[in-house]
């Protein structure tokens, strides 16, 4: 009798752990949340930059992510969230300070981790926590007879570039990520630590609303805007950018721990 295994995993999907050693980075951990519907693939640049500068570095593959479109379906922001505090205690055994960072959606969670959890600032590149359009609205609805729209992933500039994303959307899974940001938004007062913000001006999958709700909510905000990438920045023509000034960000981290102490 034939027997089904786990899901195969998409080529490029595979998550980083990096435990950290030497460098200007040394002993900083961070913790890298990826996108809806996609996978470390879309932040491992930035992740190996600054693993290549001796921070510990973690982006955990989040639950029904990296297979298939149904297995996504069939999980919850609370799946995705589960295997973020598990990664920062493994940071913590290797880091004395440590940051959440985040795309799109995982901007999201990595406010989420913020909220609940101690971590010494966050950084977000395009993060989604709500929106302006009144689609989002009929999801619940329409996922009741329709499950799946078309894929969201590959939003890059930069010709030639693709990124490891799900060619369809399922529905039910968008129905909790409603359920997230609704949750991130209520909390946002939690967060009171640094947050380094990337925004690229254009973006065809995240509107205004999370950008403009950020500015207005977080105390210690830094905000840059990307003039030539779109929404997967860390796989566009700003990764350099956005790789420089988060080490750059990590680093005066460090520098103020040092002091402190």
């Amino acid at each position: 009798m034939e027997t089904s295994g786990p899901p195969a995993m998409m080529v490029g999907t595979e998550p980083v752990w990096a435990q950290g050693g030497p460098g200007p980075l040394a002993g900083a951990g961070i913790l890298f949340c990826h996108g809806f519907s996609g996978s470390p693939a879309s932040v491992r640049s930035t992740a190996e930059h600054l693993a290549a500068q001796g921070a510990a570095v973690a982006c955990p593959l989040l639950p029904g992510h990296g297979t298939s479109w149904q297995q996504l379906a069939l999980t919850t922001h609370e799946d995705w969230y589960s295997v973020l505090p598990p990664a920062l205690d493994w940071l913590r055994e290797r880091s004395h300070l440590q940051v959440v960072a985040g795309l799109s959606m995982g901007g999201a969670l990595a406010l989420r981790v913020a909220e609940l959890e101690q971590v010494a600032a966050v950084v977000l590149v395009n993060p989604s926590i709500g929106s302006d359009s009144l689609a989002y609205r009929l999801v619940p609805l329409l996922s009741k007879v329709l499950p799946s729209l078309r894929g969201i992933g590959s939003d890059i500039k930069a010709a030639g570039v693709v990124e490891p994303a799900y060619p369809r959307t399922p529905l039910a899974a968008v129905t909790s990520l409603r359920q997230l940001w609704r949750l991130v938004v209520d909390d946002l007062d939690q967060v009171t630590v640094p947050v380094l913000m990337f925004t690229s001006r254009t973006d065809h999958l995240v509107d205004g609303y999370s950008g403009r709700l950020l500015r207005k909510r977080l105390p210690k905000l830094t905000d840059h805007w990307l003039d030539d990438s779109y929404h997967v920045a860390t796989m566009d023509n700003d990764a350099a950018f956005i790789n420089r000034t988060t080490a750059q960000f990590i680093s005066d981290l460090l520098r103020d721990q040092h002091e402190q102490q």
